[in-house]
């Protein structure tokens, strides 16, 4: 029944269709959907859709691993968006930017775009992406050696009155893994004793207590979180 529509209802469903995958987590595998509604929105008047088309366009890019294809397209979308009410989907965009970036270990570039991203949010008091964001940035400054920073901001994102215990124990595993780069053994210890008593498949956690284990010569301990590890991924 779709193909009896005007074609600008047809390029919209065929739109939400990508959205809704997206969502989902559902890798897109083939550009030549979305190029095609890309390609109508260019030339249809509707700036908030062509900004949208250029969204998946580029997580289309992000999920075939053609990084500078999705960064060309979150560009146009950010360009297409300057006079956007949809500030949710800008930040989105800047957010994915970031991801992109650190990536590639261009880090001050996803420092800056993922700094775009948070002041979005911020203006939304939108407190969930808010402290995912925080996260992201912990993540840039760990990356880079940056420790002290890196804690800081996970501390802010750990802070904000998350009220989903998966999130908080995600932040609290990671904030684990940062103790344990910065030497304070014990404390990143209780922290991923902590989080595996909620969340048992946290496979980062699962990681650094068996590395910490075999630090301390506990080599059967290691052993156990080691192939614990295995079964909840390739780390």
């Amino acid at each position: 029944s779709v193909s009896i529509l005007p074609e600008e209802a047809q390029m919209y469903y065929h739109l939400l269709t990508i959205q809704a995958k997206d969502k989902q987590y559902i890798t897109h595998t083939n550009d030549s959907l979305i190029n095609r509604i890309v390609s109508f929105y260019e030339e249809y008047n509707d700036n908030d859709r062509l900004m949208m088309a250029y969204f998946y366009q580029g997580s289309t890019y992000r999920d075939m691993n053609d990084a500078p294809r999705a960064l060309k397209a979150f560009h146009q979308a950010i360009d297409a968006g300057k006079e956007t009410e949809n500030l949710t989907l800008l930040g989105q965009t800047y957010g994915q930017m970031g991801t992109l970036f650190s990536y590639q270990d261009l880090y001050d570039e996803a420092l800056t775009s993922t700094k775009k991203a948070l002041s979005i949010y911020t203006l939304q008091k939108d407190s969930n992406r808010y402290s995912y964001l925080n996260r992201d940035i912990a993540r840039i400054f760990n990356a880079q050696g940056k420790r002290d920073s890196a804690l800081l901001y996970y501390q802010r994102a750990f802070g904000l009155g998350i009220t989903n215990s998966y999130q908080k124990n995600n932040i609290l595993s990671e904030i684990g893994c940062l103790y344990y780069y910065k030497g304070e053994l014990e404390k990143a210890k209780s922290i991923l004793i902590k989080v595996l008593s909620e969340l048992p498949n946290a496979d980062n956690a699962l990681l650094f207590l068996g590395l910490i284990y075999k630090k301390e010569e506990l080599l059967d301990s290691a052993n156990y979180y080691a192939n614990k590890t295995l079964l909840y991924g390739d780390i």
